[in-house]
Formats: structure tokens, C-alpha cells, sequence
């Protein structure tokens, strides 16, 4: 067992086999006289069970909904899908990988967001919502605008219900500086200029809102106008793009136009991940063909995606 943040082991067992039961939250190890150690978690924090005897490894009681989804077809994978989710919300900021990534992004928020609503937990983000003090996460420089942001930002504000009325204020004010004479808005968004995504998005987080910016989406796709699934637009496009790399755009592709070809990892758990390039990796220090491979494992808005596709079933 190994803390993240400190990269320290925090306990070794010696053992010849091993089981992860992903949606059960466990791993059970067994050594060559065939005895069985369990390492579980749950709400209350995480223990070892052997011998008999269960040991605390962390107690800390957390103020969260974990349902069993016993009404949906896949509730084995949604449980682990929204395990994957809470697993990359740290000291309540979501992070796309805690394993990769040092601060929130706000469109993998957004995604994040609509499950934490699915499942009545949107409370678990007050605490970031009160902290921002920017319309703009600057996920990728400390000088760069992505306009997909601002109405990613406003849907957060808007399903949390926490009064930011000065965030609010200061997006509504962008988006008049960056609104184009169709009625869009334009900026770069993962290196080149779109308007229909981040358009998308503003109209989608300002209805979240209650508010009209009287805002026109193109007629065309630029770019990424397959990831809005969650509004009731659809276009017809030729971009068309299957990214294992990024899997968490096919599954948007998918939940817009379910003709698309699904990406997961090739292993039991975890469901969710990214290729990540350039970054700093802490999966390095848990296994070398992971680290050598660029895998981010467990990734907030694969999962989310996933999950709202799945939810529906």
C-alpha cells in the first residue's frame, strides 16, 4: 500500500495471488499456505481484514450518497465508474487524475458535475466553488484563455446552487467582450480557434443559470460539436475522429450519435484513463509498464462519460 501524495509504502504483504473485486472496492491477496488478506474500502475509510481481525488503514467518515444503482443493467460498472470519479476529487477540488494533474479543469468538471447531480452529490463541490477566483482555469498556461471554460464554469455555479454572483457577473462580461457578430463566441480550445463547443457550452451553463445571453450556435461543426450531446442540437459532420488517446471524446461522440467506436482499458479496474505526454506521471512509481506506456489511470471525465452513457440502460 502507498500514499500518493507522499509516495511512501505504508505497508507490504507478501503473497503468491491476487483478486481486485473493483466494485466491491477490494482486493483480496493470498499467500502459498492459502491464507487471505482483504483490503476493502468504503465510506468510513479503508481497512485490512486478516485473520479475522480488521485493522483501520484510514477512518474518515465522508458526508457522500453511494448508491448501488440497482435499477440500472450495468450497477456493477456504474459503482466503479463513480468510484473512479470520487477517486479524482481531492480535498474536494476535481481533478482529471490526481496521479497526473495538480488542479481542476473545468470542462472535465462539468461532466463530473452531472453525475454528482445524478447521484445527489454536488455538495461534495461547494467547498472548491466558494474558492475560485477565476472565470478562467488556465488548465493548460497561466496565459491562456479557453473559452469552453466560461460556460463549464457557469453550469458548475448553477448545479451547486452556491451564490457567485461576482463569478457570474465577470463571465457574462467575457462573453460580450468575445461574442462574435453571429451571436457565437470564439477562442482557442486545444489549440485551435472553435466556436461551436464553446458557444455550446455558455448556452448550456447560462440556461443552468436561468439566465439568456442571447447566444447563436453556428450552423457548422469546427471542431468538437459532437461533445454536446447535452443539448437537444444535433448537426450532421464529417469530423469524426477515434482517439485512444483521449477516450473520453469517443464516448461523448457515442452518447451524440451512438455509431461511434467505444474506447476502454484493457484491463479489470480501472475503466477509465487517459495517454498523458509530458507530464509529471506518479503512475511511475507504482508500475514501470504503466509509467513507460503514459497511462494516466482512472481519469474524472472518461469515468464521467461513461457513466452518464451507461446510466440510461
Amino acid at each position: 500500500m502507498i500514499d500518493i501524495d507522499t509516495e511512501k509504502v505504508i505497508r507490504s504483504f507478501e503473497y503468491d495471488e491476487e483478486l481486485i473485486i473493483p466494485n466491491e472496492l477490494a482486493v483480496m491477496l493470498r499467500d502459498k499456505n492459502k491464507n487471505t488478506v482483504l483490503i476493502y474500502e468504503n465510506i468510513d475509510g479503508i481497512y485490512i481484514k486478516e485473520n479475522n481481525k480488521i485493522t483501520p488503514v484510514v477512518e474518515s467518515k465522508l458526508d457522500i450518497n453511494w448508491p448501488n444503482f440497482e435499477n440500472n443493467k450495468y450497477s456493477e460498472i456504474l459503482k466503479v465508474l463513480y468510484q473512479e470519479i470520487l477517486f479524482n476529487i481531492k480535498d474536494n477540488v476535481p481533478i482529471p487524475n490526481i496521479m497526473t494533474y495538480n488542479s481542476a479543469w473545468y470542462r472535465d468538471t462539468l461532466l463530473a458535475t452531472m453525475v454528482l447531480e445524478k447521484t445527489d452529490n454536488v455538495k461534495i463541490l461547494e467547498p472548491w466553488v466558494k474558492s475560485i477566483d477565476s472565470i478562467y482555469d488556465y488548465s493548460r498556461a497561466k496565459d491562456l484563455k479557453e473559452p469552453d471554460g466560461l460556460g463549464a464554469l457557469m453550469y458548475i455555479i448553477g448545479a451547486t446552487g452556491v451564490n457567485r454572483d461576482d463569478l457570474i457577473q465577470k463571465i457574462i462580461e467575457e462573453i460580450d467582450n468575445i461574442r462574435e457578430p453571429d451571436g457565437s463566441i470564439k477562442g482557442k480550445v486545444d489549440g485551435w480557434n472553435q466556436k461551436y463547443y464553446p458557444t455550446a457550452l455558455a448556452i448550456l451553463g447560462s440556461r443552468k443559470l436561468g439566465i439568456d445571453l442571447n447566444l447563436q450556435l453556428p450552423e457548422y461543426d469546427d471542431g468538437y460539436a459532437r461533445l454536446t450531446w447535452y443539448l437537444d442540437k444535433r448537426i450532421s459532420t464529417d469530423i469524426k475522429t477515434v482517439d485512444n488517446t483521449c477516450p473520453y471524446l469517443n464516448w461523448a461522440y457515442y452518447h451524440y450519435n451512438p455509431d461511434e467506436t467505444l474506447t476502454i482499458l484493457g484491463e479489470l479496474y480501472p475503466l477509465s484513463y487517459e495517454i498523458v505526454a509530458g507530464e509529471t506521471n506518479k503512475e511511475c512509481f507504482i508500475s514501470e509498464h504503466y509509467c513507460n506506456e503514459h497511462l494516466a489511470l482512472s481519469h474524472i471525465w472518461h469515468a464521467s462519460e461513461m457513466f452518464l452513457v451507461l446510466i440510461n440502460y
